[in-house]
């Protein structure tokens, strides 16, 4: 009877130690699991993270390149409004200053001076005259209105119906020496520039780059034909 309670209990024993080895064993898959799992989920999140800066950057470096473009633009129509083309010189000087505009960047296709109410007064186009559009009757009176207070204005974006390039009009009051305005200038800018510069940017493997102006509408992107249709990205991602 003794012998049989010794190999009783040896047995119950083994169970107990087999029993605890695969608990132990059970315990430690689970800890790893989810120690693996929790380091995978901090590493995506942390790869996420540094995806999302590098796309920042690349973000704020073109967006610094567009805005310097458009401030170098304003610079120029400025310098010419204050040092030339004001409407005490004489036609012909007017007329030189809007010429080396035209010469000095090749982005501006038409320069135009405008007297207070709008009329066009001179107008310099590396358009032919039936191509060359009205850029007063473009922008409209709210923005005539603003240059005439003295603000500089930009207008939206559009679309060349011929050549397919994305364009803007800016705006600069013209003043006298005191400063009170006298009339405006307008200058028609070619925008194809941001064409070439979203082909150059790499946002990871798959990444999309492209450009919208500020109602949301696309002006810069690989697909040129979403840009010629005026697509709106404004409230959803590109696919």
């Amino acid at each position: 009877m003794s012998i049989s309670n010794n190999i009783g209990t040896r047995k119950t024993a083994r169970s107990l130690t087999v029993l605890l080895a695969l608990a132990f064993l059970a315990l430690s898959v689970i800890v790893l699991l989810i120690s693996s799992g929790l380091q995978l989920f901090f590493n995506f999140q942390t790869q996420r993270r540094f995806v999302a800066s590098q796309q920042q950057l690349i973000a704020r470096e073109a967006a610094s390149t567009v805005a310097g473009f458009v401030q170098g633009k304003f610079s120029e129509l400025d310098a010419a409004a204050k040092l030339g083309v004001r409407l005490s010189t004489s036609p012909e000087e007017q007329k030189r200053v809007l010429d080396n505009l035209l010469g000095l960047d090749p982005a501006f296709r038409q320069v135009v001076l405008l007297d207070l109410q709008g009329q066009e007064l001179i107008r310099n186009s590396r358009l032919s005259q039936l191509t060359a559009g009205q850029l007063a009757e473009r922008i409209g009176s709210d923005m005539l209105a603003q240059v005439r207070q003295g603000n500089r204005q930009v207008s939206s974006v559009y679309i060349d119906d011929i050549t397919s390039e994305p364009l803007i009009i800016m705006a600069v009051p013209v003043t006298n020496v005191f400063g009170d305005p006298q009339g405006i200038l307008l200058a028609e800018v070619n925008l194809k520039f941001m064409w070439d510069l979203v082909d150059r940017l790499q946002v990871g493997e798959t990444g999309l780059a492209y450009v919208v102006d500020k109602q949301g509408r696309l002006i810069a992107f690989s697909d040129i034909s979403r840009v010629l249709r005026g697509e709106n990205v404004g409230w959803f991602i590109i696919g």
